[in-house]
């Protein structure tokens, strides 16, 4: 039987995913539940706090010859698996990770010391109208011995005259944007052979734009052909940083982009374009230097007049 065990009191605020399609600490279950749901081998947990969520990711690195795995999850060797401690459910994951790991380079979290999900959505009143993006942009940095999470949430007011598909481009260009900077910034310090593995996946609600920048669908509308380029050329700039690293696109449903959709809200509702981060200090560190926030103010745009009839995408008619 797999042993999805999630914290008690008043249930869990973070998910642990140690093996699933992106590995790493999600904030609601229905973003675990994506990463997860139908994955073989899945290994999660419920936390109270991102601390422990961490560790239990942090400390499946010990290998565990003690305990047997299956393609569901992770069963102890005789029938006492359900009283073990959280000892031996750390060492049950550590097995299965290091076995799943040699098979899959995305199994376990450990592997990339640099870790950035991108959240993106944009929409328009009117379509077109008045129209934002919005992206989350979350890197779970593990390079030194101190770990941190920063979160950059850009909004950006795309005009008084644009499309759903106009405004998604410009949410996942702010996300690539800053992604891509954090990334340089790790780059530039170290040699190729030192450089950080990292790993960079992309969600989003809309089908379209997420089967683009796949590959799978050609974006052919004139008015958003330069976004997509411009989004293909900064997925390919990224990779050049070091080719064993991984870049993915996945597609969620708007249950599970929230946080996106606020922002491009935000950004209609004020018509105006910023960007906040919050960094917070998870191992290590001073504890005066736990939290840090920022705000920055990105000048309004010009007036624009894009009109994009090519929305095709099932969530074309995306309510803001």
């Amino acid at each position: 039987m797999a042993m999805h065990q999630m914290a008690k009191s008043k249930g869990p605020k973070f998910y642990a995913v140690a093996i699933g399609r992106v590995a790493g600490i999600y904030n609601t279950w229905g973003e675990c539940k994506a990463q997860t749901s139908g994955y073989s081998g899945a290994i999660f947990k419920g936390f109270a706090t991102r601390h422990e969520a961490l560790a239990f990711c942090t400390q499946a690195k010990s290998p565990s010859p003690d305990v047997t795995s299956t393609a569901s999850g992770i069963v102890a060797g005789s029938n006492e698996g359900k009283k073990r401690s959280r000892e031996d459910d750390v060492a049950s994951v550590s097995s299965r990770q290091e076995k799943v790991a040699k098979s899959n380079d995305l199994s376990c979290e450990s592997h990339f010391a640099l870790q950035i999900t991108i959240h993106f959505d944009g929409g328009s009143r009117g379509n077109p109208g008045v129209a934002g993006a919005g992206a989350e942009v979350v890197m779970l940095d593990s390079t030194t011995d101190v770990v941190s999470t920063t979160t950059y949430s850009a909004r950006e007011y795309c005009g008084e005259r644009a499309t759903n598909n106009y405004a998604e481009y410009r949410g996942l260009l702010a996300g690539l944007a800053r992604a891509k900077s954090y990334i340089e910034q790790h780059a530039s310090m170290k040699s190729l052979s030192k450089r950080p593995l990292f790993r960079l996946q992309v969600f989003g609600d809309s089908n379209l734009i997420i089967q683009h920048m796949r590959g799978t669908w050609q974006c052919k509308h004139p008015n958003i052909v330069p976004l997509f380029l411009a989004c293909r050329s900064m997925v390919e700039e990224i990779q050049k940083y070091d080719v064993r690293s991984v870049v993915a696109f996945d597609h969620v449903y708007r249950e599970q982009n929230k946080v996106a959709d606020a922002l491009a809200n935000e950004a209609m509702d004020r018509r105006e374009s910023w960007i906040t981060s919050v960094t917070n200090v998870l191992v290590g560190g001073d504890d005066d230097k736990k939290s840090k926030r920022s705000k920055n103010i990105v000048p309004r745009p010009s007036k624009q007049d894009v009109i994009d009839v090519d929305d095709s995408d099932e969530n074309s008619h995306h309510s803001c």
